[in-house]
């Protein structure tokens, strides 16, 4: 891509391909990604296969925020059931 530059010195040129040869690449998953089975990572990224076929920004900015209030408000109150639910059992039964 830096070498169809018109705009770019040879010696510039060089020194962006050396660095980007020298990136590091970090691939991070969720703690909840299980390797072996890709059904919860599917339902997780399903709110957001609408954006697939359009072409407007517009569109896929409210679809890409509808989906994340979809996914991640919905995990959000699983988790507070989750906290809530584990409160009255160690207010019940102790720690």
């Amino acid at each position: 891509m830096v070498n169809s530059l018109d705009w770019i010195t040879p010696a510039s040129k060089q020194a962006a391909a050396m660095k980007s040869q020298n990136l590091i690449k970090n691939v991070g998953w969720p703690y909840w990604y299980n390797f072996t089975d890709t059904l919860i990572l599917d339902l997780y990224h399903g709110q957001y296969s609408s954006i697939a076929t359009m072409t407007d920004y517009f569109g896929v900015l409210l679809a890409l925020n509808a989906a994340v209030q979809q996914t991640e408000v919905r995990i959000m109150r699983w988790r507070i059931k989750l906290r809530d639910h584990l409160e009255h059992w160690t207010a019940r039964y102790g720690p």
